[in-house]
């Protein structure tokens, strides 16, 4: 064990590293996400998730020197913190969804984040124009969303990641691996 980090009075449910690998972030039960300095070993803040919504996912946004969180919650939102504006403060902006989203992948242009919910739905946000682009249905019937990750696109010559793959996996409640070609 390098780091012992506790401050979660609930349920820990997701962890993220930043870009440079410096600051983890946390989102648990306990309706809070928390910014670590890894270095440091503490913590340097602590957002209230609003509504008291349970944190379901974490995730950093690309393309933003690890400035932007977005968070997906119980209560039907993705949530977007700017950690320039400090802890504390109240999500820079909210993406209005139907039900619970379970998780969320962001896509390396720092444009879009893909959603997975409660009703089996994935949804294409598009972070600028603050709303869903596209939608299609996890299986015949809509399966709950348990997780989802993209496929990673891999330059040969460099062995570097380049871009977002050409597919999605899709993890459902139903114990199925889904996989779907992205538009």
């Amino acid at each position: 064990e390098v780091l012992c980090l506790s401050d979660h009075s609930l349920h820990v449910s997701d962890v993220a590293w930043s870009s440079d690998s410096t600051t983890l972030v946390s989102g648990s039960f306990d309706h809070t996400v928390k910014a670590w300095s890894v270095a440091q070993g503490q913590l340097l803040g602590t957002w209230r998730v609003p509504t008291g919504a349970f944190v379901q996912k974490v995730a950093f946004q690309p393309g933003m020197e690890s400035q932007v969180v977005l968070v997906s919650t119980t209560h039907r939102q993705i949530l977007a913190y700017d950690r320039r504006e400090g802890t504390m403060a109240a999500p820079a902006f909210a993406l209005e969804n139907d039900c619970m989203v379970n998780t969320l992948c962001c896509y390396h242009d720092g444009v879009h984040v893909l959603s997975g919910d409660k009703h089996g739905q994935l949804k294409t946000w598009d972070l600028r124009m603050r709303q869903a682009v596209d939608t299609i249905c996890n299986g015949e019937q809509g399966k709950p969303v348990s997780h989802i990750e993209l496929s990673l696109r891999v330059d040969v010559v460099e062995r570097d990641t380049v871009d977002d793959g050409r597919f999605v996996a899709v993890n459902s409640y139903d114990n199925v691996l889904r996989v779907y070609e992205r538009a």
